[in-house]
Formats: C-alpha cells, sequence, structure tokens
C-alpha cells in the first residue's frame, strides 16, 4: 500500500510518484489489454434542457470488438428505440489495409462500403477508437480526449494543479488535477485548456476509478463532462472492465451514458479474423495482401493447378503415347 506522510511533504511525494510511478503503470495496463477480445453494451439517453426542442432518446448499441498488437477490429449493432434491430457495421484494420463493411438485414450478407490505406486508414482508425476501443481503454485514459494519459502527460502545456491523497471504500487513492490542451478534432471544437480532476489507483497500476472534466467550446458553451469505472476482480484482471457510467451536460442537455462490458477474453486472435474474407467477402481491390489469402485468392490458385495439371497430362500423354506398328 501506498502511504504518504505530512501534509505539504506529502503533496510533494504524491506528485513525485505520481510523475515517475504512473506512466510506468499505464504502461503496464496498456501492455494487459495489447492482445483482448469482448463485447459491451452502450446505452445513451439524452435528457434535454427545458425548452429545447430534442426529444428524450435512448439509443443501445452492442459492440464486440478484437485487440491485437497489430490489429483492430469493431463490430457495432445498433437498435433503434423500440429495441428493433437496425443494421451492423464492421470497422477493422490490419497489417495491409483498413475496412468498412455494413450488413442491413441480420444474418445477411456484408457489403465493402471503403477500404485503403492513408488518409483511409487514418479515418477508420478514428472510427475504431471512437467506437469502443477508447471505452476499452478507460484504465488509462478519460471521457474527454482520444488520448491515453501517458500522452496526455507527456504533452507540451499539461501542468498538475494538485494532488493529494483521498480516502475511497476504505483505501487511499491519489486525486490530481491538472490542466491540458486538446488535439485534433477537439482541438477545433473547444481551443481553450480542458481542466481534469483523475482519482487514480496506484495499487493497480494507477489505473483511472474516475474522472471529471471541464471546457469551454469554441462557441463559448461551457461543458462538462464525468466517468466511473469499475473493474472485475483479481489482480489479474487490473485491466479489464465491468461497467462505466459517464455523463455530459452542457447547455442543450444532458448525456448519460452506461457501458457493460462482458465475455472478455486475452487468448490469441487469428490474424484472419482481421481480414475481409472472415466477412465472407474478397480482400481489399488494389491492395497487395500479405497476410492470410482469400477464399477467392485459393479458388485462383486451385483453378491455375488444375490449369497446369490438364495441360502437363497432354503432354505427357502425347509425349508417351504408343506409336503405331510400321
Amino acid at each position: 500500500m501506498v502511504s504518504f506522510a505530512g501534509v505539504a511533504s506529502g503533496q510533494d511525494a504524491l506528485e513525485a510518484s505520481f510523475k515517475s510511478e504512473a506512466p510506468l503503470g499505464w504502461q503496464a495496463l496498456e501492455g494487459k489489454i495489447s492482445r483482448l477480445s469482448g463485447s459491451f453494451v452502450e446505452v445513451s439517453d439524452t435528457i434535454p434542457n427545458k425548452g429545447n426542442s430534442s426529444k428524450h432518446r435512448p439509443i443501445k448499441v452492442v459492440v464486440e470488438f478484437h485487440i491485437s498488437p497489430d490489429a483492430k477490429k469493431v463490430v457495432t449493432d445498433f437498435w433503434d428505440e423500440s429495441g428493433k434491430w437496425e443494421s451492423r457495421r464492421v470497422h477493422g484494420m490490419n497489417p495491409d489495409y483498413a475496412f468498412k463493411a455494413a450488413q442491413t438485414v441480420q444474418g445477411g450478407d456484408y457489403y465493402i462500403t471503403e477500404c485503403g490505406n492513408g488518409k483511409t486508414r487514418d479515418d477508420i482508425e478514428n472510427i475504431i477508437l471512437f467506437a469502443g476501443i477508447n471505452l476499452v481503454r478507460s484504465s488509462f485514459g478519460i471521457e474527454s480526449d482520444v488520448r491515453t494519459l501517458q500522452e496526455i502527460v507527456q504533452s507540451e502545456g499539461f501542468k498538475i494543479l494538485k494532488c493529494t491523497s483521498v480516502p475511497h471504500e476504505g483505501r487511499e487513492l491519489v486525486q490530481v488535477k491538472c490542466q491540458f490542451n486538446p488535439i485534433g478534432l477537439a482541438a477545433e471544437q473547444h481551443p481553450g485548456p480542458t481542466t481534469a480532476t483523475l482519482l487514480l489507483d496506484p495499487d493497480a497500476h494507477w489505473r483511472v476509478v474516475r474522472s471529471e472534466s471541464q471546457y469551454v467550446r469554441r462557441d463559448g458553451q461551457s461543458v462538462s463532462s464525468d466517468m466511473e469505472v469499475t473493474y472485475s476482480d483479481g489482480a489479474a484482471e487490473e485491466a479489464n472492465i465491468s461497467r462505466i457510467a459517464w455523463h455530459l451536460k452542457d447547455g442543450s442537455g444532458y448525456l448519460t451514458n452506461t457501458v457493460d462490458f462482458s465475455a472478455l477474453s486475452n487468448a490469441p486472435i487469428p490474424s484472419s479474423d482481421f481480414y475481409l474474407p472472415s466477412l465472407g467477402l474478397p480482400d481489399c481491390p488494389g491492395i497487395n495482401v500479405q497476410g492470410p489469402p482469400s477464399p477467392w485468392k485459393l479458388l485462383l490458385i486451385g483453378i491455375n493447378l488444375l490449369v497446369v495439371g490438364t495441360v502437363l497430362a497432354v503432354i505427357l500423354r502425347r509425349k508417351f503415347r504408343p506409336r503405331p506398328a510400321p
């Protein structure tokens, strides 16, 4: 158990421990999910402010995810307000290409909507992060930024405002109040700094127990959000999340999300699962695939072998057929 004595010196010791130990802990957590499969059910409910014409509309999605060191895939099923299945979207990336596929009839055939590399790959990777992988990484991330905590702490402009020891359910955790600058799309939406308060567990690789964030959007609207993370029991599952509850409040209303995880597994994932043929589709057109061959390629190889075998048989028959008697 981490313990710190004194008030002033205790805060300095906590901050020093946070700076030196937390990044190593987050690396360990990231390593624990470098190979992970599972699923979660996410229910989002928007509660509009009084006078807002938006509807009170709960939305349910079921997400299946697969993560390996060099590939990722997220399968998302969408359900309408009445509980009727609407569609399935698959986003994946492997060492050869990234792809988007869809299914509009439950249990029916898939079709490719986009695949390739370059900007296509970058866009699909961002969708994969937002569609589910970021939630899986919540033990070392926060609700208001797509980066890991290690990336945030190492970013230019990051600063610690306060670091204290906080009792939580009979244990001492570490609370860090900090400020950092957003990047990418977040920076376009709210270019000013984000102020965050993190409740971290130093006995479990400094994983996130709770986080709160505040920032001001470009239109001047103040936004606040918070996230609480519950974990599976057992030291071997320090990064395995069982439930996430997060909320976002702005001028238009209040958004609440609950995410319940199930069937988490660290078992090896076949590399073929990250390619389009796993959906019964040919590999990405125009891409020289170095990974597992698709059924179409295997069929082509078989036809070629059959043709070559037939030609050889004809040649041999001609060469060794008996000559007519003189």
